[in-house]
């Protein structure tokens, strides 16, 4: 289930970094429990002293604006973190930044688990035409910098890691039911914006296999619906073929059902791990549906669905089998919708 903040993130003005840190920020301030299994990681990654105090937005003498600073119980600065989504990096970072926290200071990125290893080169590559020299890699995640005799500590971290660490305080032990919702909140909030921000072209997604096997999604469709209109008389007079945003969809008639087969993008990112989809609506419409609605909600639950809501229609997943050949593919295929329509029928009352 999507929290509220994550759901409707992309109507909120301003920077999704800004609400993540702030949010973050309230939280350690309020649970005791969360800053100190927040500060154990931090010093994992190379902080150097105890994290205290956590503020947000704090501008420094260069029009720097780091999203966290970290301080001591004395209120001395010790590091900075920096939330990331997949924004590009601010002429200030990471040079500005490191040049503000004192000698065994902490600048921390956190950013999505695809982003890691490539915002660190990224970094990399700007300290090489800075003061600054790397001294030591402890790994892939954290290095050693040294400028002017000061030695400091740049990492980067996801926000996977960050979150597995805070839902032990969260998730997994007693806290009050708001500190927990606004957890949730938080959490939901990146993963949302990480979902449906662009993510980095990967080297093995340009292979041609990828168009090949998409096109191979799309000749079962429609040797699928030639077999229904062989085997089970569906028809496709008046319907065509029609190619959407998120995939393709070949529309039949049986009787008085409307049937759909369908490759479905948004289907397959959200709810299973199948391309191909199925879905089913009463072709006289609304009455007859409502009235039997929970019968069919019975049959969607047999097959790992749900109702699609507001649309009158069931939809199916339709698993594919590896490591086969098309034509027992195809031979599931239709069994799975022969069965499927069965079930819908005696919930419909036919």
């Amino acid at each position: 289930m999507k929290s509220i903040l994550g759901k409707y993130y992309s109507r909120i003005r301003g920077s999704q970094e800004d609400i993540v840190s702030e949010g973050l920020v309230e939280l350690l301030d309020e649970s005791n429990n969360a800053r100190k299994v927040f500060s154990s990681m931090l010093r994992g990654t190379g902080l150097k002293g105890e994290a205290e105090i956590f503020t947000s937005q704090s501008s420094g003498e260069n029009n720097e604006r780091p999203d966290i600073s970290i301080k001591d119980k004395d209120r001395k600065e010790i590091g900075l973190i920096e939330a990331k989504f997949w924004a590009g990096l601010t002429p200030n970072q990471p040079v500005t930044y490191l040049d503000r926290i004192e000698d065994g200071g902490l600048l921390l990125f956190v950013c999505p688990e695809l982003r890691t290893l490539g915002l660190m080169n990224s970094l990399k590559r700007k300290l090489e035409v800075s003061d600054y020299e790397i001294t030591s890699t402890e790994n892939t995640s954290v290095v050693k910098v040294t400028s002017n005799g000061k030695q400091k500590t740049l990492a980067v971290l996801s926000w996977n890691d960050v979150f597995n660490q805070l839902d032990r305080v969260f998730i997994r032990t007693l806290e009050s039911e708001v500190l927990v919702s606004n957890y949730i909140q938080i959490k939901g909030l990146c993963h949302e914006v990480d979902s449906k921000s662009f993510k980095p072209i990967q080297e093995e997604e340009l292979s041609p296999m990828i168009p090949s096997r998409i096109i191979s999604y799309l000749d079962l469709i429609d040797k699928t619906v030639d077999r229904l209109k062989s085997e089970i008389a569906a028809s496709t007079k008046g319907l065509n073929a029609t190619g959407q945003r998120e995939g393709y969809v070949r529309y039949m008639r049986l009787e008085n059902l409307g049937l759909g087969l369908m490759v479905d993008l948004n289907l397959w990112k959200d709810y299973e791990d199948t391309p191909i989809w199925f879905s089913v609506t009463e072709w006289e419409g609304e009455e007859k549906w409502e009235k039997y609605s929970h019968k069919v909600q019975l049959v969607a639950n047999q097959f790992s669905s749900k109702v699609i809501k507001g649309k009158q229609r069931v939809v199916f997943p339709l698993f594919l089998n590896s490591g086969v050949t098309e034509e027992e593919i195809l031979d599931k295929m239709v069994k799975d919708i022969k069965e499927i329509i069965a079930g819908v029928k005696i919930a419909l009352n036919y």
